[in-house]
């Protein structure tokens, strides 16, 4: 995720700075003209109906707003953006134990802020992280369970839990009473429930084997099964 903000910069903020000034240059006296040329970008932003959070409609009313109704008042909008993609560039590349506080301050600062442009674009960098935590500790989960079956439970410990000090935390997974296979659970809980992942060995009654559901029987279908 970290790499992928100057991708996202470049995309959106370079790319629409880019399109204001062509539209200056080829509108040269008329700010106007330029004004109706950026506000139809404006509108291709967010098609989803009066629904979304910010349709396109009402985006443009606070840009108008914000900017003071020029051009250069959307240039200034834009090039405001600047410093808070290069410190969000820094926080996520933080480990899970030092992302939370950091975050949930840029969080805070991104939703105060007056900039349309701001609010727009930055809230859903926060749980883009968290769930990069996730992956990340299930593709080692299933590295350790993989050494496990091959090698024996001493094999669970070379595998580091990515957002731990130390292994995957292990145990026998009993359902219903029944072992039916072993469980492997990590120290990230920045989702809001436990990362574990339980891995299989025996036939019986299906439950959920990740997720927030984890070890919960599933639901029963339509017919009953």
């Amino acid at each position: 995720m970290a790499a992928c903000i100057p991708t996202e910069k470049a995309s959106f903020a370079d790319w629409l700075e880019g399109k204001v000034l062509q539209l200056q240059k080829d509108n040269a006296g008329n700010d106007g003209k330029v004004m109706a040329g950026v506000e139809e970008l404006v509108q291709s932003f967010e098609m989803g109906g009066e629904e979304q959070p910010n349709p396109p409609r009402r985006l443009w009313g606070q840009l108008l707003k914000a900017s003071g109704g020029t051009s250069e008042g959307i240039l200034r909008l834009l090039r405001e953006e600047a410093p808070l993609y290069e410190k969000l560039a820094l926080i996520m590349a933080l480990p899970a134990a030092e992302y939370d506080a950091p975050m949930k301050a840029f969080h805070a600062e991104i939703q105060n802020s007056a900039n349309p442009f701001v609010t727009l674009g930055f809230p859903a960098f926060e749980k883009c992280r968290q769930k990069e935590f996730a992956v990340e500790a299930s593709l080692a989960m299933f590295q350790a369970a993989v050494g496990y079956k091959l090698l024996g439970e001493e094999a669970i410990k070379s595998v580091g839990d990515p957002s731990g000090q130390g292994p995957f935390a292990f145990r026998r997974f009993l359902f219903e009473g029944v072992d039916r296979g072993f469980e492997l659970r990590s120290a990230y809980e920045g989702r809001g429930f436990p990362e574990l992942m339980i891995f299989v060995e025996s036939d019986g009654p299906g439950f959920a084997v990740s997720g927030k559901n984890a070890g919960q029987a599933l639901p029963k279908t339509s017919n009953g099964k």
